[in-house]
């Protein structure tokens, strides 16, 4: 099985009709359930996901339960984790701050990521 973790903020633009041909979202995420289980995290209120509270972010994502056929789960970010971002570690990376990348991630993941040289800042 493959899961697929995104932040609150994602999920909302993953599942923006402004995003498809018009009336193509729920083909779109059937496609996407049929392939992947998606964890949505929530997102601290005034972080990422704005005003809208964790109890409305638990809402927005079960709305979408009966397209989901069990795919699609929900995860209340506890205050240890919801420090840690994809982009400040993308950041961290390009700015090469392995340091700060190894706070966030296993070295075996540093050392992949440092490998194939993702997210480092391409050279002009």
């Amino acid at each position: 099985k493959i899961y697929v973790l995104v932040g609150y903020d994602t999920w909302v633009r993953i599942t923006d009709p402004k995003y498809y041909p018009e009336g193509a979202l729920n083909d779109v995420l059937a496609r996407l359930f049929e392939a992947v289980n998606i964890v949505v995290t929530s997102r601290e209120v005034g972080d990422a996901a704005g005003d809208v509270s964790v109890d409305a972010q638990r809402d927005r994502v079960a709305s979408l339960a009966g397209l989901a056929n069990g795919r699609l789960h929900f995860l209340c970010n506890d205050e240890t984790m919801a420090q840690y971002s994809s982009s400040a570690l993308r950041t961290a990376i390009a700015a090469g701050e392995p340091e700060v990348a190894r706070g966030m991630l296993p070295e075996c993941l540093v050392e992949f990521v440092g490998s194939l040289g993702l997210y480092d800042t391409p050279r002009g």
